[in-house]
């Protein structure tokens, strides 16, 4: 299972996080999947909360998993459009000469972690 090794990656950033920010413990991640990203979001979140256990610091967070649709901008008209299905055409003026916007991340967007209250930092929220 490809989202095996995804959710062992993600679990090595989330660790080397807390680890630099002194926190307790990872209490909330959020991650945005693109329709194309080649990952099944579904299938990622069983990896993540198999894995999870393994990491006292990691082992109560809460995964939270954006799906992001494909969006394209068309090099011919100009005209930018979120496909409903996945015809990389644009669904204007039928011209195969676009770019992909948006569709194709798999993304580490929001991690909140706990910190301790004798830590410089309070609980904070890292976004990258």
């Amino acid at each position: 299972m490809h989202e095996m090794s995804l959710a062992m990656g993600l679990m090595g950033q989330l660790d080397e996080l807390a680890r630099k920010h002194h926190a307790t413990r990872v209490r909330r991640l959020a991650i945005e999947v693109g329709a194309v990203s080649n990952c099944v979001p579904h299938l990622l979140a069983q990896a993540f909360e198999a894995l999870k256990e393994q990491s006292p610091l990691i082992a109560q967070a809460r995964l939270e998993i954006r799906e992001l649709p494909v969006v394209l901008s068309c090099f011919d008209c100009g005209k930018r459009s979120e496909l409903e299905v996945f015809r990389f055409v644009c669904p204007h003026c039928d011209s195969p000469v676009v770019n992909v916007l948006q569709g194709e991340e798999l993304d580490l967007r929001d991690v909140e972690l706990e910190i301790p209250e004798d830590e410089p930092e309070r609980e904070e929220e890292i976004r990258r």
